[in-house]
């Protein structure tokens, strides 16, 4: 059972994106340092889900050509507002017009991202008021991370990657964040190791999938062709347990057909493959029954020598999460 002290938040994340001189460019804040996650880190714009993304009066005030479920109309609401209120770039047409809204017509809105900040507004009525819809179209799934159980604060996060509008400058918010950059993939993951910029582990993840890019239309072609990245694991024999498994976290979703990382299990029948590897942490939380052992009296029921079944190679060098 789920301790509900470490409950799943719904969140949102974006990864705003556009060509630079040389290479793709993204954007990205510093954290304030009295943030209680992730304090001083450089992040994208994004943050949980808030009780009025919610509201299903949302869907007469949106953009979509698909039909979307309740839950990821929720995340993709709390993303664009998450751009907006961090990032000052808004996802959003005039009601009867099919252009994102211009830079003039941003500026002009800024009370909102103040009410935002301030935890005093909701997107049904920024939406009613100001006469607008909210382009879901903008935000394509890019990935879906899950904190693991034994950490104390747990977050259910879709990273979503958009492309941002022309003259969507964006700027930090000087309160959650205080600093504000674009910045290459490239440059953020030097920084990193170089000890220069705090990089999460998620964030860098994502940094270094990004970083396969080189311009927006290759990353936004690829990444709708293929799909988000995710790590299906087969773990326990039979496929009946792969199932099982599947449906535990749907972090453990996605199919990597190609991938020029190395593997952390290598090739199996499922064509599989893990997407990123590093060394740290992957945790899987099973039972393995056998017979209580000791050094003296060693007998081959020992649980803890066991191996935990159909995985051909496992070896504990990077975390998913």
């Amino acid at each position: 059972m789920e301790n509900s002290s470490n409950k799943l938040i719904p969140a949102s994340t974006v990864l705003v994106i556009r060509d630079g001189v040389d290479d793709i460019e993204v954007f990205m804040v510093v954290r304030h340092h009295q943030i209680d996650f992730a304090s001083g880190a450089l992040v994208f714009p994004g943050g949980k889900v808030d009780e009025s993304d919610l509201n299903p009066e949302l869907r007469r005030h949106v953009v979509t050509e698909k039909e979307i479920s309740d839950e990821e109309l929720s995340y993709k609401i709390a993303g664009i507002r998450e751009c907006y209120e961090e990032a000052d770039v808004l996802f959003a047409y005039e009601e009867n017009d099919s252009e994102i809204i211009s830079n003039e017509r941003l500026t002009k809105l800024i009370k909102w991202r103040e009410k935002f900040n301030n935890k005093e507004g909701s997107m049904y009525d920024f939406a009613v008021e100001e006469n607008i819809k909210f382009n879901l179209d903008n935000l394509i799934p890019f990935a879906h991370w899950i904190t693991p159980q034994m950490m104390p604060k747990r977050f259910d996060t879709y990273f979503y990657i958009a492309e941002a509008p022309k003259d969507h400058l964006g700027s930090h918010d000087g309160k959650e964040s205080v600093d504000s950059i674009w910045i290459t993939p490239k440059q953020a993951l030097d920084d990193c190791y170089a000890k220069k910029r705090t990089i999460i582990f998620p964030t860098r993840m994502n940094l270094e999938k990004l970083s396969r890019f080189k311009t927006v239309k290759e990353a936004l072609e690829k990444i709708k062709k293929v799909g988000y990245d995710g790590v299906e694991i087969p773990i326990f024999g039979g496929e009946e347990k792969v199932e099982h498994f599947k449906n535990i976290g749907k972090v453990l979703k996605v199919n990597i057909q190609n991938s020029n990382q190395n593997s952390l299990f290598g090739k199996n029948k499922d064509k599989m493959k893990a997407a990123i590897a590093e060394k740290g942490l992957i945790v899987f939380d099973c039972i393995i029954k056998g017979k209580a052992s000791h050094a003296a009296h060693p007998n081959s029921e020992n649980p803890i020598s066991k191996k935990p079944g159909r995985p051909a190679k496992m070896r504990p060098v990077f975390s998913i999460f």
